[in-house]
């Protein structure tokens, strides 16, 4: 009897992806960090989270990812589809859909938030009010707890990991050093899995922000590129059973 977590996987062509006009200049990480040390004068931890949605190209996972660039993309890429694996991109960053959680907000409902806005173009005060949920494993929000429709395309599963940020730097750890006590820690990152339903039509609010399938073969020891996060990803979801559902390969 396997004890893997079962994971329902679809393939790239089921998703489709528009982007809006509007070009967005992102915080650097300089700034990021700014903002998290302004929040740790009044919070002695931030909590945020990532969630990891996997599909399938030719029964190979793939894991959507957000490609911010510096420039707005000019040439219609990423409208009507998912850019499938990963060409080199100057000025381009990738990271997981997710975000910082408001205070007293449990993880799960700040993921589902942070999906809704990132993924399906919701307004940004949407769910600020919600109701608190805890989960075991999997949570399912319905529209009336005020978490928008984010609820009805994902599910937040199993925590893959978790990762510490001991000082105010771009470093983050799979554990906390040991010359750190737990209450100097600054950030918890906590990744999620993501069951995804089988088709989503997503909605980016950013010209400069695409959604991209990368497979794990490219992710996979190549924390230059992707960051230490996203590069270990490959050896994380090793632990789960992929189900590829649709389509003959």
């Amino acid at each position: 009897m396997s004890l893997k977590t079962k994971l329902d996987v679809y393939p790239l062509e089921n998703y489709t992806v528009v982007n809006a006009d509007t070009v967005k200049k992102h915080k650097t990480p300089f700034e990021k960090l700014m903002g998290l040390k302004a929040r740790c004068a009044e919070e002695r931890c931030v909590n945020s989270v990532d969630g990891v949605l996997i599909v399938h190209l030719r029964r190979h996972p793939h894991i959507l990812l957000l490609k911010q660039s510096a420039v707005a993309n000019t040439d219609g890429a990423g409208n009507g589809r998912i850019v499938a694996g990963n060409a080199a991109s100057v000025d381009a960053t990738y990271r997981l859909p997710g975000g910082r959680c408001r205070r007293g907000e449990s993880e799960e409902t700040c993921l589902l938030r942070k999906l809704g806005r990132q993924l399906l173009g919701e307004e940004k005060n949407i769910g600020a009010n919600a109701e608190q949920s805890t989960s075991d494993s999997v949570v399912e929000v319905g529209r009336s707890r005020g978490l928008s429709r984010a609820s009805s395309f994902f599910r937040v599963g199993d925590v893959l990991g978790k990762w510490y940020r001991p000082h105010f730097s771009p470093l983050m750890y799979p554990y906390i050093p040991p010359h750190i006590a737990v209450d100097h820690v600054k950030e918890v990152r906590v990744v999620f899995l993501v069951q995804l339903e089988p088709t989503v039509y997503f909605n980016l609010l950013e010209s400069n922000t695409q959604l991209v399938a990368v497979p794990l073969f490219d992710l996979y020891d190549n924390a230059n590129k992707y960051g230490p996060i996203i590069a270990s990803l490959p050896t994380t979801v090793s632990r789960v059973l992929f189900n590829y559902c649709s389509g003959d390969y």
